[in-house]
């Protein structure tokens, strides 16, 4: 569709959104069935983000780095959305981003991730 192709007619029962679209959810609840799964596919992505945020934290301001950014595919991308219980069933986009920002209550010395 971004490319601005045109499909042939018969394949609208098919593509964007029919058989296709189907097998693909299908294929991404079948990736994270059980926790083991969970852990493989997304979920070791979830603990990279999350190390790398607290080892930031840890360093009290004196890391030069501002932001980190990490790639994925999409398959990536939606387990770790189900990781995080925020995954509603969908097609992604080319280009999709998940963005999570660090907080931190200078008083209670808690940080949160948005």
């Amino acid at each position: 569709d971004s490319l601005k192709l045109t499909r042939p007619i018969w394949s609208g029962k098919i593509y964007p959104y029919g058989e296709m679209r189907n097998i693909t959810l299908l294929s991404y609840d079948i990736l994270s069935k059980t926790s083991n799964q969970r852990r493989l596919n997304g979920g070791s992505l979830l603990k990279k983000i999350l190390l790398d945020s607290v080892d930031h934290e840890n360093e009290n301001g004196t890391s030069k780095k501002k932001i980190y950014m990490y790639s994925a595919e999409e398959r990536t991308i939606v387990g770790l959305l189900q990781n995080m219980g925020l995954w509603e069933p969908h097609i992604l986009e080319h280009g999709a981003a998940i963005i999570f920002e660090v907080y931190s209550d200078s008083l209670t010395r808690e940080y949160t991730i948005k």
